[in-house]
């Protein structure tokens, strides 16, 4: 569809992670239109299953290709001292690109966002928007989930490959956990995954694709938003895009632009716009509409590092390898997950551990080596080495909650240039890089344990020149390592956060009519994979909308007074239910047609 100069109720600009889960709520309000504008394509069939990922590199024409800047500092046994930021440039984004690995977070993180002062994201307000996104129905802790929402998340039945592994953490004192989300989240347990009927539940399988009928509902794909229209008032009109890289079109915004381009293209959009630090936006040469200095500050990352251990010698576990290609519609290998604290009596975790036991002889090792942490080649080399003749036990261990904060700057005014990216991993004015070596050396103590000494696991040693020089396995080695090895696990946030640059009702500070609802609003990350949490934002921030229009209009047929009633009864709710539903009025057969909401 190709679609100019027309105007439309809600412009929402980023059909990722986030601007799926809006244009479908937006669209169920009745006689409102909504525009989702994606600078990419549809996915492709293999970004479907899970296990695919060993068959395609995440970059190309589906990826933004962006690369942090080189700091001759951190990562620096990283292939060319570039760390790849992977953003997914298609229906879906990150949501098409991640390994759907499903963590919420602590509710300690967003009882942290609300102390900052954004009032009505602490967890027990957040809680709700969880349960409203998934569908679980087989984890324990049934007060926190629901089993009615459009992601279904699973639990993989690994029959006991993880039970050896789960009863060491035990005996070094992690407990065991069924279910990683639920009220205990300190310890390890099996991991859960948004995937369902073997496919990945990504944002375009779970939310887009039961509204592509309505007709209040318009998609402009391979269009990319290069400027926010703001007028003399400081009011959002609208959007300027380029489609297939031809001339600028217009779009215009009644009554709100959203932008949901994730932690990296939404500022970049913001400062392209005019609203940003104003020495930057003068050196760009861009008017400024609004001086907004943390505009692309605050970036968060999660920066993380291959821990190696050895598992069970000999080819017994060969047969494993089958996996590989059995298993596609989930994960090629097991997998457990821990978060974990060393002081147990924090309400966040202290680091994440995916625990990945691989059979003898395996390529996983490799490829992981090669293709997601794009390590050096010696590296990688000794590590598909040591496992010829035994099992290897991965795990990429990241540091969570990092003080180092980066940023993203406009390379030029360009608008479809790449933006600089600066992660400013282990910034020297923090204790990031000694947190990182404690929390390895944590985790590998695991070693010391009879469940682990009746398999011989040992600390792998894998060729990094970089630390050639210092005795191994030492805590200023494991300094030494963390700070060349880091990479990143892809949760970037906190570049528009909430409290400096929007609202805590994401309201861009200075300007009227303007959102932004993406992982960039988050003031401090999670504990853990961000993708949840994005959906959640997404769910919160279009109740926002809702709420603000309800104050003015009727909704489906109802007065305003009903609707409020209605509405705070169904959030009161343990879970949301979804049924069509017929309300006699004058619109009926629209209600018809829309009349999906929460009862």
């Amino acid at each position: 569809m190709f679609l100019d100069k027309m105007s439309f109720d809600y412009i929402i600009v980023g059909g990722g992670t986030a601007g799926c889960v809006l244009a479908n709520r937006l669209t169920e309000i009745h006689n409102t239109t909504v525009l989702l504008i994606e600078a990419g394509a549809e996915p492709t069939k293999d970004k479907a299953y899970l296990g695919t990922f060993a068959l395609h590199d995440p970059h190309g024409e589906q990826d933004w290709n962006y690369i942090a800047e080189n700091d001759g500092y951190a990562s620096q046994a990283v292939k060319d001292q570039a760390i790849s930021l992977i953003a997914g440039k298609i229906l879906g984004g990150s949501s098409q690109n991640s390994y759907m690995a499903y963590t919420r977070g602590a509710p300690g993180d967003y009882d942290k966002w609300e102390s900052l002062g954004n009032e009505g994201w602490g967890w027990k307000d957040v809680l709700k928007y969880f349960k409203k996104s998934e569908s679980i129905d087989d984890l324990e802790a049934k007060p926190l989930v629901c089993n009615t929402g459009p992601t279904n998340v699973k639990m993989p039945k690994w029959e006991d490959r993880l039970d050896v592994l789960l009863k060491g953490f035990e005996e070094y004192g992690y407990k065991t956990l069924y279910d990683i989300n639920g009220y205990e989240r300190q310890g390890y347990g099996t991991a859960q995954f948004a995937i369902d009927d073997h496919y990945r539940q990504d944002t375009v399988h779970t939310y887009l694709n039961q509204i592509r009928n309505r007709t209040n509902f318009s998609l402009q794909k391979y269009t990319e938003v290069v400027k926010i229209l703001i007028n003399k008032k400081k009011v959002v009109t609208g959007v300027e895009a380029i489609v297939n890289g031809k001339e600028p079109i217009t779009f215009y915004a009644r009554k709100e632009v959203i932008v949901s381009a994730g932690a990296i293209n939404s500022p970049k959009l913001l400062m392209l716009s005019g609203i940003g630090p104003k020495q930057h936006l003068k050196e760009n040469g861009i008017k400024m509409k609004v001086d907004s200095r943390n505009v692309g500050e605050n970036l968060s990352d999660t920066p993380m590092v291959m821990v190696p251990l050895t598992g069970k010698e000999g080819f017994e576990s060969f047969k494993n390898n089958a996996d590989l290609i059995l298993n596609l519609n989930i994960f090629p290998t097991p997998v457990a997950i821990g978060h974990i604290s060393v002081n147990p009596t924090q309400n966040s975790s202290d680091y994440q551990s995916h625990v990945l036991p691989v059979p003898s002889a395996s390529v996983i090792p490799a490829i992981f080596c090669s293709t997601i942490f794009r390590l050096d080649n010696t590296i990688c080399i000794s590590l598909a080495a040591a496992g010829i003749d035994k099992e290897i036990i991965i795990n990429p261990l990241a540091l969570l909650h990092p003080e180092s904060k980066g940023n993203v700057k406009l390379n030029s005014k360009n608008p479809t240039g790449p933006p600089i990216v600066s992660l400013n991993y282990f910034d020297y004015n923090t204790d990031d890089l000694e947190r990182h070596a404690t929390y390895i050396e944590d985790y590998l103590n695991v070693i010391k344990t009879k469940t682990f000494k009746s398999f011989k696991s040992q600390i792998l040693k894998l060729d990094v020149k970089e630390c050639r020089h210092l005795e191994f396995a030492t805590h200023e080695y494991w300094k030494c390592y963390a700070l060349n090895l880091a990479t990143s696990m892809w949760n970037y946030s906190g570049t528009c956060a909430m409290g400096t640059v929007v609202s805590p009702r994401l309201e861009v500070k200075g300007v009227k009519h303007l959102r932004v609802a993406d992982a960039s609003v988050m003031p401090r990350p999670v504990s853990g994979n961000i993708g949840a949490a994005v959906v959640m934002i997404a769910e919160k921030a279009s109740d926002m909308i809702k709420d603000k229009l309800h104050h003015t209009e009727p909704v489906y047929g109802y007065s305003q007074a009903a609707w409020r009633y209605k509405e705070m009864a169904t959030l009161a709710m343990p879970c949301y239910t979804w049924k069509k539903t017929i309300v006699v009025t004058p619109n009926t057969d629209r209600l018809i047609r829309y009349g999906w909401y929460n009862a």
